[in-house]
């Protein structure tokens, strides 16, 4: 008779952790959903122009126009913005680019409250809480779906991040860590 109410516990828990697991799936693909019909609803901003006008100039010329930054995102841009006939239409295929460094810093970031909460039993819970907290911030959702230079160093620094948190076990991913560092 125990055994049976320990395997029906045991159901109960499984099944509410797939609830739980679904419910997060489906907030994701809303999430990317909003951001997406975000992208063509939102206004462009002057910097986003002046960041694309960079580009342009470094396309005619050869010579890197970085307004002072380190120019990473300048060389992710040149692509898009070389075969540019409509500087709308590039704007917004820049913002899907941009969308997508977004999700990579969000799941760093996800990655490295995963290393932070290790050995607790419910960190993978609990680190998804933490990136939906911040995810779901009115104004991240405002800004990250622009095109700026900040969503390159935030993905590169909380990876680093996670990669040295990570290094206490594996030493030689300092080294790798390192690397992220420089590109954030």
């Amino acid at each position: 008779m125990r055994a049976g109410a320990e395997e029906s516990a045991r159901t109960a828990g499984s099944g509410a952790r797939r609830a739980g697991w679904l419910a997060a799936l489906a907030g994701f693909v809303l999430f990317l959903a909003s951001r997406a019909l975000s992208i063509a609803t939102t206004a462009i901003n002057w910097d986003e122009f002046a960041l694309l006008d960079r580009v342009a100039r470094t396309a005619r010329t050869g010579v890197p126009e970085t307004g002072g930054r380190p120019g990473l995102a300048e060389w992710l841009l040149l692509p898009i913005v070389s075969a540019c006939s409509d500087e709308i239409a590039t704007a917004r295929m820049a913002r899907w680019l941009w969308l997508g460094l977004t999700l990579c810093f969000l799941a760093g970031f996800f990655a490295m409250l995963l290393e932070l909460l290790r050995g607790r039993p419910q960190r993978r819970h609990d680190a998804l809480f933490g990136v939906a907290l911040l995810a779901l911030v009115p104004a991240f959702l405002e800004w990250s779906l622009q095109v700026r230079t900040d969503q390159l160093a935030l993905a590169g620094g909380v990876w680093g991040g996670m990669l040295l948190l990570a290094s206490q076990r594996r030493a030689p991913l300092a080294l790798a860590a390192g690397l992220q560092f420089g590109v954030g």
